[in-house]
């Protein structure tokens, strides 16, 4: 790929915004696509910029970019794992503050980390994204600063659609300050490549944060989820993808207090509208190139107890000396975790993203589907004819989909 037009035009734009955040004075903003599905950049149409764009191409995560070399500059003294990247300590963590459990869709370790950054003035503020509301697109997703608790609570829920959490590393930059960077493992990357040309950026940010990831679905399967329930859009008034314990509940509440509450993650599993392309083909299932890292812990033992539990890595040395700050406060529990249960935990998310993706990508390319690019040793497992039939299915379901919208 020859310029952001490129990932653009070859459906790998995952949202962030880390373009406009680099180039404002360029790109106007982010831009719904014709669709509806997602934001983009508005690029002008006109006077292009070949040697920006270009540039622009280098801190772009979407075309894939370099995760082990990345993670080895980032944590040169952490040990290596292929399923979880470099990381130095592996904890199972929650909570002991039921305000923060109530609505959290795990341990809520991810708004501990950020409160005590604020409330001892680590940071000025923490990267967020909460839910709008609009009387023709429904819910989308905004960023924001949060700089207190009930602010950071407002996030809770919203992290399974496409955000532009980056364009927040400009207003960041020119208000001046530190703040706590909190994103999905892509966003992150994008932070980090930001960096590698903007070195300042890493006196802004002094931390990052990742949530392990499995990929995200686009705006039309939020609508999709919506309309299931006899609920038009326009008139959704609250929306949240989980919350309130673990496994959690998606929630959507109408203009007339009507509430409809599904259990996580069995209303996905019948929405026709696959994963977004770029999720497909990422390798990162852990936020390999944040300070901190978390997750839901889905093992046994932690099920079986009364309260919900995070997994969290740390990976550099300055996330172990702030978690062990925290450890102190008394506002946590923590226990140890070896890798393999770690890995155990996120077993499906591990094998999808490192062990079938080599054949996956291959039946890709084959097929003339163009795909990120990343620097990661892939192992031959997995089988090519199933990639071949998860292909096939998502091009049916595609065809169903565009079918039922020209017959409405």
């Amino acid at each position: 790929m020859k310029s952001i037009r490129d990932v653009i035009q070859a459906d790998l734009c995952i949202s962030c915004g880390a373009c406009f955040a680099a180039a404002p004075e360029y790109i106007v903003g982010m831009r719904l696509d014709k669709n509806g599905r997602k934001f983009v950049p508005a690029l002008p149409d006109r006077n292009r910029d070949n040697a920006l764009e270009q540039q622009l191409l280098s801190i772009c995560p979407g075309k894939g970019y370099q995760i082990v070399q990345m993670g080895k500059e980032n944590f040169p003294n952490s040990g290596y794992s292929f399923e979880l990247g470099r990381y130095a300590e592996a904890w199972a963590v929650h909570s002991t503050r039921q305000e923060i459990l109530e609505k959290a869709s795990s341990g809520g370790i991810m708004t501990e980390l950020a409160i005590y950054m604020l409330e001892n003035g680590i940071v000025d503020g923490v990267t967020a994204t909460r839910f709008t509301y609009g009387e023709i697109e429904g819910p989308l997703v905004e960023m924001y600063i949060a700089r207190n608790l009930p602010e950071l609570m407002q996030s809770q829920g919203s992290k399974y659609a496409p955000t532009s959490i980056n364009m927040l590393v400009d207003s960041c930059r020119k208000s001046g300050g530190k703040y706590f960077f909190v994103g999905l493992p892509c966003q992150v990357a994008a932070l980090n490549l930001m960096m590698r040309l903007d070195p300042a950026l890493r006196e802004i940010f002094p931390y990052t944060m990742a949530n392990f990831c499995g990929g995200y679905k686009d705006y039309s399967s939020l609508r999709y989820l919506v309309r299931k329930e006899g609920i038009i859009p326009a008139d959704v008034r609250h929306f949240q993808f989980r919350g309130e314990g673990q496994p959690g509940y998606m929630i959507i509440r109408n203009k007339d207090n009507q509430e409809v509450k599904r259990k996580y993650p069995e209303y996905l599993r019948d929405c026709p509208i696959p994963k977004e392309k770029r999720c497909v083909y990422c390798v990162d299932a852990t936020g390999e190139l944040a300070d901190f890292s978390c997750g839901d812990a889905w093992l046994e033992k932690y099920r079986q107890t009364d309260k919900p539990w995070s997994i969290i890595l740390l990976r550099s040395p300055r996330a172990q000396q702030l978690f062990g700050q925290i450890k102190g406060k008394g506002n946590i529990l923590y226990e140890p975790v070896t890798e393999e249960e770690v890995i155990r935990s996120q077993r499906l998310n591990i094998t999808s993203k490192k062990f079938r993706q080599y054949k996956r990508m291959f039946v890709s390319r084959m097929a003339g589907i163009r795909i990120p690019k990343w620097d990661l040793s892939l192992p031959r497992a997995g089988s090519y004819f199933h990639e071949i039939y998860v292909l096939l299915n998502k091009k049916r379901k595609s065809f169903q989909l565009w079918k039922n919208k020209v017959k409405r």
